[in-house]
């Protein structure tokens, strides 16, 4: 591909969706190119650069899981060994749960308790312990292992478990183990280091937001890092292959994208730390990162040896890097994304069936509590104002209990209902969660 065609594609990506700027890796074995578009901020104007600094978010876990597999890599944790044996004061609402789940279950985001939990507020080293003991009134969604369902307290977890048997910072870990051999000096875990850095701000309804940059420290290992389309090429080239022999082996990096659980009925799954698409053409390995005003993703294609980096500062970010990577990925390593087909009018009695509330409840809070409504003949999910969730998305059954969102900023996003072992609709998924269905 040249760079008329990559500029052609970011340039007409960032026009359609309305995003101020963005910042593009292509990395193959022939070499990196990059290409960066429009501002990374708009106040004062400022152009982005690949060497522009935004926080990455959830791109972070496949860090997190990588420190992991150090330690398997280095015989000093055992994937399928419970939590307890490494952290023996951890623990969760449900005591079986607690002492059953295990290291594997963190990395699969299969540990079924509450993904998510209010951050401490901390900056000190004691941030993640201190996070750690706050998960503990996390309630039990699933049994640990039954299903896939994205959850940032575990990666937590697991971040704690890597400084407790480094005996150091987790941040303190990444860095001397995975960042600095690996080339990745721009990255890293505390903003106030690079207060003078070029630094995208985040954008909403066109305005700069930096919420974005204020996550908590407790938050590092699911999603609390930052970075560049520079260093995150080097990762890229790295997982291929491309790059130094960095801190595990090309044996244990296949593992991690390899022993992999399915995420529901559709063509997806989730290995250790990475999510990957099956597509025609070939595996799309991957992780996304979303935060207030800004989004990312980076991903690579083993079969063909492509790796793509999008960085983008606006609230439209999904938009704008999937319209990117999807013609990049059909361009250069033929791989391309199934188109899907809906059908939205649905039989009366499924409506009923599959109508209801759903909600993942926490004490004294709830994470966000959808309603999945009947409209004539289709669903639409409505979320809670302010939620995560935009306030109404509309539905159509792909096959079976597998749906997607089939208009607006999220369309194609699966949503998929889940069943009990006995049949009965237990609750639906929606952007990895699972929101158990409330019984009245």
């Amino acid at each position: 591909m040249d760079e008329v065609a990559l500029d052609e594609i970011a340039r007409g990506a960032l026009a359609d969706h309305g995003g101020p700027g963005c910042s593009v890796a292509i990395v193959t074995r022939r070499g990196t190119r990059f290409g960066a578009y429009g501002l990374a901020r708009t106040e004062p104007a400022t152009v982005f650069r690949p060497d522009t600094l935004l926080p990455i978010a959830s791109m972070g876990k496949p860090f997190t899981a990588t420190a992991v597999m150090t330690l398997v890599e280095a015989g000093r944790v055992h994937l399928d060994a419970p939590v307890r044996t490494y952290l023996r004061d951890f623990g969760v609402v449900d005591e079986t749960a607690g002492e059953t789940v295990t290291v594997r279950n963190l990395l699969t985001h299969a540990v079924g308790w509450a993904g998510d939990v209010p951050w401490v507020e901390d900056r000190g080293d004691a941030a993640l312990a201190l996070q750690v003991a706050n998960i503990a009134t996390a309630r039990q969604i699933l049994p640990p292992g039954w299903l896939f369902s994205y959850s940032n307290t575990a990666m937590t977890v697991a971040a704690r478990l890597v400084e407790v048997l480094y005996g150091e910072p987790f941040e303190t870990v990444v860095e001397r183990l995975i960042l600095r051999p690996l080339g990745l000096d721009a990255t890293g875990y505390f903003p106030e280091r690079v207060i003078s850095a070029p630094a995208a701000s985040g954008h909403r309804d066109g305005k700069p937001v930096q919420e974005a940059w204020l996550g908590p420290r407790s938050a590092g290992g699911a999603g609390a890092q930052y970075s560049n389309a520079v260093d995150l090429a080097r990762w890229m080239g790295w997982w291929l292959g491309y790059g130094p022999v960095g801190p595990i082996g090309e044996e244990t990096r296949t593992r991690m994208i390899t022993e992999l659980i399915p995420v529901g009925l559709g063509p997806a799954s989730t290995g250790l730390g990475w999510h990957v698409d099956h597509r025609g053409g070939g595996d799309v390995v991957y992780h996304e990162g979303a935060l207030p005003g800004i989004g990312a993703i980076n991903l690579f294609v083993p079969q063909a040896e492509v790796g793509l980096v999008v960085l983008v500062n606006t609230e439209n970010a999904g938009r704008i890097y999937r319209r990117i990577v999807d013609r990049l990925l059909d361009d250069l390593a033929g791989v391309r994304k199934p188109a899907k087909r809906l059908h939205a009018d649905l039989a009366p009695d499924t409506l009923a069936e599959l109508s209801g509330s759903y909600a993942i409840e926490q004490p004294a809070t709830v994470y966000e509590r959808i309603v999945v409504e009947s409209e004539v003949s289709r669903l639409v999910i409505r979320s809670e104002p302010g939620g995560f969730h935009p306030p109404a998305l509309p539905i159509a059954r792909e096959h079976d209990d597998l749906f997607a969102v089939d208009a607006g900023p999220w369309r194609d996003m699966p949503v998929e209902f889940v069943r009990s072992p006995g049949g009965e609709v237990f609750g639906v998924r929606i952007a990895g969660r699972v929101f158990p269905r409330l019984v009245d």
